[in-house]
């Protein structure tokens, strides 16, 4: 069985539309939003796992009894914010996220009916009761021994209604799921070893205990059922689009803005030293002010995103050593960032001056699930068709070499390819990231164009 299969209904049925009718401004149910919306309300405590473009957070805010917490990971808070802005303007809406620790206690001291936090901060900080906890990509949480899992676990006890969202409950294996299971119904999942004893087949290798494959023939599905609710695209009965694309767009820090702002303005860069370096002309600051874009935060955001990215296409999360994890691709302009993401991350690193048929055996036999390469390294003949996430850590204004990139990808699908392409655009609110991405949509291939926006005061 594979294990996407553990947390589908055994049938699907709809809740009566005039017993559910949408809060929100603008969205109306669709059938099975309906049913996932009830599904929520009827549990009180339970995980959509429904495909990525389903709308599991409008079916998770329509299932929702104020006040409320929502918590994200950090890139995902102003969506969050944007979203209940919406299609709840009635709503008090507070983001707890940003800012110094006085900024965050400020916004969580405040008057609200939403309180947008990340998974970080249940490290350190003290959530007040509420009624509802929504946990966006839950599986987040999945390591019980990490301290903001503990503490979560916590505050989800004495929380009234717990709602997890996630495309990918299993990341690795089966004991993924125990954590999340726990924090929804602690007294009836108690013990992690007794979880992995129950339903996983293992392995000791000498360095502790492997899980191998899910146990046949156990009683887990009817047990996810109870909590866990997942559809497909087929499920529902929606078209499959080719690509889907994603936004994540970040924000600098008050310091790196100050530093950005800085560069800008002065044509000037502060080195280590305390010395600094001039810069003659305006191309010399835009290349200057995208590098800069190259964060750790930036680095950090990729690392999440790969880790919700389901290893398997077809939701088969074994660990069995006879299959390979579909491997991700992160593209980036310059070479030094190819560089640094590589490094961080472990993966394989393509570049323009690897010998072309070094680029092809590394892109299609690469050891590295994650394969970091610069856009103009993958040209013909590169065949990227196996590759289901790509990641676009920086754009080129040339619309046409980035989409020459994604070609590799779209194009010559294998026959019974499974899902969609996913595109992620990775970028930084009111920078030069803004400027190079508005240029790659409207296909403004004038250099110069780019330059002056990525200057101008935005």
């Amino acid at each position: 069985m594979r294990l996407f299969d553990l947390f589908r209904p055994f049938r699907l049925t709809p809740a009566p539309v005039s017993a559910l009718p949408a809060r929100a401004k603008t969205m109306r149910f669709r059938p099975y939003q309906l049913i996932g919306t009830h599904f929520l309300r009827t549990v009180k405590r339970g995980v959509l796992c429904d495909a990525p473009g389903l709308g599991k957070t409008f079916q998770a805010t329509e299932a929702t009894e104020l006040p409320a917490i929502i918590s994200c990971p950090v890139n995902l808070c102003d969506q969050w914010a944007e979203f209940i802005a919406a299609e709840y303007p009635q709503d008090r809406v507070s983001v707890a996220a940003y800012g110094t620790p006085r900024e965050r206690q400020s916004a969580i001291d405040a008057e609200w009916d939403w309180l947008i936090v990340n998974h970080d901060m249940w490290r350190k900080y003290f959530m007040p009761s509420i009624n509802t906890l929504i946990l966006d990509e839950m599986h987040h949480f999945r390591g019980r021994n990490a301290k903001r899992s503990e503490m979560l676990a916590l505050r989800a006890q004495m929380t009234p209604r717990v709602y997890g969202l996630t495309a990918t409950p299993i990341y690795k294996d089966v004991s993924d799921l125990y954590h999340l299971l726990h924090v929804l119904d602690p007294s009836a999942w108690k013990s992690y070893w007794q979880f992995v004893d129950r339903y996983a087949i293992t392995a000791d290798y000498g360095y502790g205990v492997k899980i191998v494959r899910t146990k046949p023939h156990t009683d887990l599905r009817s047990q996810l059922i109870k909590y866990m609710l997942g559809r497909t695209y087929k499920d529902v009965g929606m078209y499959l689009p080719p690509r889907i694309d994603k936004q994540v767009v970040l924000r600098l820090t008050k310091p790196q803005q100050d530093a950005y702002i800085r560069i800008k303005q002065d044509y000037k860069l502060k080195l280590d030293d305390g010395t600094y370096k001039r810069f003659f002309n305006a191309s010399e600051v835009e290349h200057t002010l995208r590098r800069f874009t190259m964060t750790p935060e930036k680095i950090a955001t990729i690392h999440r995103i790969i880790d919700d990215t389901p290893m398997y296409s077809d939701g088969n999360g074994d660990a069995r050593t006879d299959r390979k994890p579909e491997p991700v691709i992160v593209f980036t302009k310059y070479r030094e960032s190819a560089s640094r993401i590589a490094e961080a991350l472990g993966g394989a690193l393509i570049t323009g001056d690897m010998d072309p048929r070094e680029r092809r055996t590394t892109a299609l036999y690469a050891k590295q699930r994650v394969r970091v390469a610069t856009i103009d390294s993958i040209t013909e003949g590169v065949d990227l068709s196996d590759y289901r996430t790509v990641i676009f850590a920086e754009e080129d204004y040339v619309p046409g070499k980035q989409y020459q990139a994604l070609s590799r990808v779209l194009r010559h699908r294998p026959d019974g390819r499974q899902g969609p392409v996913i595109v992620y655009y990775i970028r930084y609110q009111r920078t030069v990231d803004m400027a190079v991405h508005r240029a790659v949509q409207t296909r403004i291939t004038d250099a110069g164009d780019v330059v002056r926006e990525a200057l101008a005061d935005t």
